[in-house]
């Protein structure tokens, strides 16, 4: 499937069918949406190929908002503080599946709860402007560009980070 994401629904992440294609029709609408508008507008639409419970509506819109302004480049609030987020990006090269790998260790062996995702969307990746692949982001800061660091560097940011 070319157009199926992965997005934070509240705490869980959730398989969303469609989301490029409506993020496309929102760049052809323009401003003519507002921003209270977007989260419904996208809901209606991705409801066509998605189940979405009525109890949660409220929630889709929040993450479809929020999934709207990254891919418009807007800054992004923290939604649940205290969470751990990490993000690699990268194009999917031996390096970036070994620094996912080498994460995925670090939070196995220190039984911590992290959100942990890796993108290799090259428009995602422009927008951290970075020249060298893998981008290692911890709860948005990006701490690393173009190296893969030890298991003890990784170790120390997730600990300084968290």
């Amino acid at each position: 499937m070319d157009d199926y994401n992965k997005i934070k629904i509240g705490l869980n992440a959730t398989g969303i069918i469609g989301l490029k294609t409506v993020l496309a029709e929102l760049d052809e609408k323009g401003a003519t949406l507002a921003e209270d508008q977007v989260g419904s507008f996208m809901r209606d639409k991705l409801a066509q190929k998605n189940y979405i419970p009525a109890t949660a509506k409220d929630l889709y819109e929040q993450a479809f908002l929020r999934e709207y302004k990254k891919h418009i480049g807007e800054p992004i609030t923290d939604e649940v503080p205290g969470e751990l987020r990490i993000r690699v990006l990268g194009p999917g090269c031996p390096r970036c599946e070994k620094l996912e790998r080498d994460i995925r260790h670090i939070l196995a062996q220190n039984s911590l709860a992290a959100d942990l995702e890796y993108t290799n969307d090259p428009l995602e990746i422009a927008n951290y402007g970075a020249l060298a692949l893998p981008i290692l982001i911890i709860n948005d800061k990006v701490v690393s560009t173009g190296i893969t660091p030890s298991k003890a560097k990784l170790e120390a940011w997730i600990f300084e980070l968290q």
